[in-house]
């Protein structure tokens, strides 16, 4: 299976939850195989999500303002909400978009030694908590259109709500290619609120994302790992519905 993560703005983070996913590989120069990483559990998968909007939907404020997101980004209730690359149908592409709900208990980490700037770090398992976020998926409409690729990315949150920065530049190429793309809401930011201006999941439409539930983001990097994990090993509902990514 080909997987691509991506967050150029939350690197680390990406990259750890990337090699929980990984096999074992070697470590040092003898070759001798590194101890495997702990794969992520197989989190409950909820969809696909429908619903949403009502009267508290789809505003936020902004500078002592209240902005409409429905005018301003054309955001249509009751679709999934991330800020959007254009207003475009996807379905004119040959491409299908739903959201799922994701849910488990999540497990977050800590260092154990200084985290070095090599990505190279140690490790080990410490609190638990129950999750339920949300991912957003970008799938070819035929199966036969479908690469076997899935690009993963971890929703950016610097600007106080879910954005896909990878997907706004990569977009054209993965219709092109015909790969799937998986937008992970893995940040606390993003569905509790908090940041630069509230832009929450929650603030935007409760009546459809009121049921979401983040412990922190300490438990972003096994979040986002078992959301990937749901993707690329369903035991239950399956996000892609059907299509064979490739091993």
């Amino acid at each position: 299976m080909k997987w691509v993560t991506i967050d150029r703005a939350c690197v680390p983070s990406a990259l750890l939850a990337a090699l929980l996913l990984l096999p074992s590989c070697g470590d040092g120069p003898s070759g001798t195989p590194a101890s495997a990483p702990r794969q992520p559990a197989n989190p409950l998968v909820e969809g696909p999500v429908t619903g949403g909007g009502g009267p508290d939907c789809c505003k936020i404020l902004f500078g002592g303002a209240e902005i409409d997101v429905t005018t301003v980004i054309a955001y249509e209730p009751g679709t999934p909400f991330y800020p959007p690359t254009l207003t475009f149908d996807e379905a004119e592409v040959g491409y299908r978009e739903t959201e799922f709900f994701v849910s488990g208990t999540a497990t977050a980490y800590r260092a154990t030694s200084e985290l070095g700037q090599d990505g190279r770090w140690s490790v080990e398992p410490a609190d638990t908590a129950p999750f339920k976020t949300r991912i957003v998926v970008m799938r070819p409409e035929n199966p036969d259109d479908f690469s076997g690729t899935v690009v993963v990315e971890w929703f950016n949150v610097s600007g106080g709500t879910d954005a896909a920065p990878d997907f706004i530049q990569l977009h054209t190429e993965i219709f092109r290619r015909g790969h799937a793309w998986v937008g992970v809401s893995a940040q606390s930011i993003g569905i509790e609120g908090g940041g630069t201006f509230e832009g929450s999941l929650k603030t935007i439409d409760r009546q459809r994302y009121g049921s979401l539930r983040h412990p922190g983001d300490s438990f972003s990097y096994d979040i986002f790992s078992q959301a990937a994990q749901a993707v690329r090993r369903p035991t239950g509902l399956a996000p892609l519905d059907g299509l064979e990514v490739r091993s």
